[in-house]
């Protein structure tokens, strides 16, 4: 086995080279195995190859990792800062908003946050579709309809929370 368990690398028993010695083909072939199987287990720079098992840090980070576009990325603090994913560009109308944050949504999920910029006052009831993924309603108080200028105005800052059927905020 190439590894001790704690991730240090030990050559075989019988396969260092003694100066002045002929080197024995069953050591040589022993230890060009060993450290193939060793380097098998190695995770490639370039991508090429993936972790099989979870990674601990030990309480360390990982740094200088670019801020994730797609929702299979790493997470930055910088995502998070900015708000990445949750503050989207805004389209349609008053009533019926196209949101279209980065990176895409995939799927309506319960809990997901959007925040957004009012193009305009809303004349009544207000759907929102976010990436595509078809119009919900965006209602206050739980479950009530918005009517004519609960979005008072454009500029006006909307935050909105997917509850499963529709999107929630506080005007």
């Amino acid at each position: 086995m190439p590894f001790d368990g704690a991730g240090t690398y030990s050559q075989p028993a019988g396969t260092a080279a003694v100066t002045k010695n002929l080197i024995s083909t069953s050591a040589f072939n022993t230890l060009i195995t060993d450290i193939a199987a060793a380097l098998s287990k190695m995770i490639c720079k370039d991508g090429q190859s993936t972790p099989s098992a979870d990674i601990p840090f030990g309480g360390n980070k990982i740094t200088n990792v670019g801020a994730g576009t797609a929702l299979t990325d790493a997470a930055t603090l910088t995502n998070q800062v900015n708000q990445s994913g949750a503050y989207c560009t805004v389209g349609g109308t008053e009533d019926a908003i196209v949101l279209t944050p980065t990176p895409a949504w995939t799927a309506y999920v319960t809990g997901q946050m959007v925040l957004f910029l009012a193009s305009g006052a809303n004349t009544g009831a207000v759907t929102l579709n976010v990436s595509g993924l078809g119009p919900r309603a965006l209602v206050k108080n739980g479950t009530t309809a918005l009517v004519a200028g609960d979005i008072p105005a454009a500029g006006a800052v909307v935050l909105a929370v997917y509850t499963g059927s529709q999107f929630v905020t506080v005007v």
